[in-house]
């Protein structure tokens, strides 16, 4: 089946004249779009090939993109200049030199933009193509066809079949007569106009003429591409259904993207449960080997444990024990707090009795050395001499009856009924009862063991002169004064 991509299907009427040709050559001039009312795309689909002039950059780049294998000339035709000056339509094919025809798009709304782009001649694109045989030539250049034509000249190449675009840009109104005598010179006859376009053959091929007898039918075998004006409705119904293919076409493809990501899923879950159920075997091996291990150790522990349990229990009892034992030693170390407290207070009472007595005997002591140093206690000497004697006489007596007060003493504490009949003979004599009571102070038995005030726990030593003064006047009464000096 043909499919017709051109505007007012030349393509098809070109088709019906040349599909026996096998595979020919063509050139377009103004060949705007590779596919949207082109009219070589037919032939291009069938194996044929030719040359594309298009001075717009934009479709040029589409042509070459879109025909690799075919030459795109960015030029404009045209004879005299080298550089030619266009109004750029931007998406239609108005582009067009003719600064009335620019205007007049301008009217209508159209914005232009002007490009400059070189120019070549009919005669060197020909010579370009260096073709031997051109089956058809279009020539499609909003209003400069009487240019393309002239520039021309003597170029000995004869296209076939010629189509000109041969009315007012966008009217219908007839724009041939300028231009259609640079064709009929060179021997081509008008064959068909298609409201738009018109037909030229060249007498060399006059045989192909009656191809153009009837407009384009049924029996041409062809349908319309989804770009033909022709095919509006169909059209935008196939664009949608292209739209909706697309769609789910996309949405399949995400959908097979999505399975094969989920195969890749599954296959990885499965290779994650193998392994799982591989660790776990191991893992149930080995939790079955611990538990032995266990058994065994905990067997242990517990025998460990009830040895450590009765360890407990005696040292408990023996806690408890220690615990009675440190109870009663409170209470003793409380007493013996009390009892520290009381001897403390004594030994401070002793202490300040002490140094009264240390005090007095220092005032004596002061007041012996006056005395021995005192003019009247030097005078006296030889009186004191003299009492000397006579205190020596004393002394012996007292020696004599020293051991007599001591078995006297003996005796009454041994008999206490004898002390009081002692004590009061000794009354009737002072000086004698002051000695007795100082023989008893000085011979007193030592205290109890038990005491609480113990004289090897007190802590004062005492000056060992001052006790062998006071030794000495308690013993002798009046001391001999030169000795103490």
């Amino acid at each position: 089946m043909t499919i017709s991509y051109a505007q007012q299907f030349e393509d098809v009427m070109l088709w019906r004249a040349l599909k026996d040709v096998g595979k020919g050559a063509y050139i377009d001039i103004g060949a705007n779009d590779p596919v949207i009312d082109s009219v070589s795309m037919l032939f291009y689909e069938n194996g044929w090939r030719g040359m594309h002039v298009e001075p717009m950059p934009d479709c040029a780049a589409k042509l070459r993109e879109a025909r690799p294998d075919e030459d795109v000339l960015e030029v404009a035709v045209g004879s005299g200049v080298e550089e030619l000056t266009l109004y750029s339509f931007e998406g239609t094919g108005l582009t067009t030199a003719v600064e009335e025809h620019a205007r007049s798009h301008q009217e209508n709304g159209r914005e232009a933009e002007l490009i400059k782009v070189p120019c070549l001649p009919l005669s060197e694109i020909f010579e370009q193509f260096n073709r031997r045989h051109i089956h058809w030539l279009k020539v499609d250049v909003e209003g400069m066809e009487k240019a393309v034509l002239e520039s021309w000249g003597k170029h000995p190449a004869r296209p076939w079949i010629v189509i000109v675009e041969s009315t007012e840009p966008l009217s219908s109104e007839p724009a041939f007569e300028a231009w259609e005598g640079e064709l009929t010179k060179r021997n081509y006859d008008f064959v068909y106009f298609d409201g738009l376009n018109r037909f030229y053959l060249h007498s060399h091929h006059s045989e192909l003429e009656g191809a153009f007898l009837t407009p384009p039918n049924y029996f041409d075998r062809f349908v319309l591409s989804e770009h033909s004006p022709f095919s509006g409705f169909v059209a935008g119904k196939w664009n949608d259904a292209r739209k909706t293919a697309e769609r789910l076409e996309h949405k399949l493809e995400h959908l097979q993207a999505h399975h094969q990501s989920v195969d890749e899923a599954r296959l990885h879950l499965e290779r994650h449960v193998a392994a799982i159920e591989s660790q776990l075997t191991a893992s149930q091996d080995q939790l079955t080997n611990e538990r032995i291990s266990w058994t065994a150790s905990l067997e242990d522990l517990q025998s460990k444990f009830d040895a450590k349990e009765a360890a407990l229990e005696d040292l408990q009892s023996r806690f408890e024990a220690k615990t009675a034992a440190a109870e009663a030693l409170g209470t003793n170390l409380q007493a013996l707090s009390q009892q520290l407290a009381l001897s403390e207070q004594r030994v401070a009472s002793l202490q300040h009795e002490l140094d009264n007595w240390r005090a007095e005997a220092f005032a004596y002591r002061d007041q012996s050395r006056e005395i021995f140093n005192s003019a009247s206690w030097k005078l006296s000497a030889p009186i004191r001499w003299a009492g000397s004697g006579a205190r020596g006489a004393v002394e012996l007596m007292k020696a004599m009856l020293r051991p007599v007060i001591d078995g006297s003493l003996k005796l009454a504490r041994a008999n206490p009924w004898i002390k009081r009949p002692i004590l009061a003979a000794a009354n009737l004599v002072p000086p004698v009862r002051s000695k007795i009571d100082h023989f008893v102070s000085i011979r007193a038995p030592e205290r109890p063991p038990n005491s609480v005030i113990r004289t090897e726990a007190w802590k004062i030593a005492p000056d060992s002169r001052q006790v062998a003064e006071w030794n000495t006047l308690l013993n002798s009464g009046k001391s001999d004064r030169s000795t103490i000096n």
